[in-house]
């Protein structure tokens, strides 16, 4: 199963990029280790952001999260995250929470 991992990544803050970051790898750690194919854009194209704009990646992130099985979501607010959110229920893409509900496969309903 190929799982998309969403959640918050830029900030202002270096700091709270950073924390983004390791959470995400983090998660995706978890997942791998479970056997689960883990598309993380924030590890893809961490601090690319800086040269190159945001709606490149945006763009390009929707069309592989159109290619996955899943979406696993990190917690917090991003309006990037409720946009891939929102794509991935358009397409009935299963959208998960939380690694227990993943393997149950009780995806999550209403907003993510």
């Amino acid at each position: 199963m190929i799982i998309y991992l969403a959640g918050p990544y830029g900030n202002r803050a270096e700091g709270k990029k950073r924390a983004n970051l390791v959470r995400a790898w983090r998660v995706a750690k978890i997942l791998w280790g479970k056997g689960y194919v883990v598309i993380s854009p924030h590890l893809n194209s961490a601090y690319m952001d800086e040269d190159i704009p945001e709606v490149r990646f945006s763009a390009g992130y929707l069309q592989v999260l159109s290619f996955c099985d899943a979406l696993f979501r990190l917690p917090g607010k991003s309006p990037g995250t409720e946009a891939e959110v929102a794509a991935a229920r358009r397409w009935c893409i299963p959208v998960y929470t939380s690694i227990a509900r993943l393997e149950r496969r009780e995806c999550d309903s209403g907003r993510g």
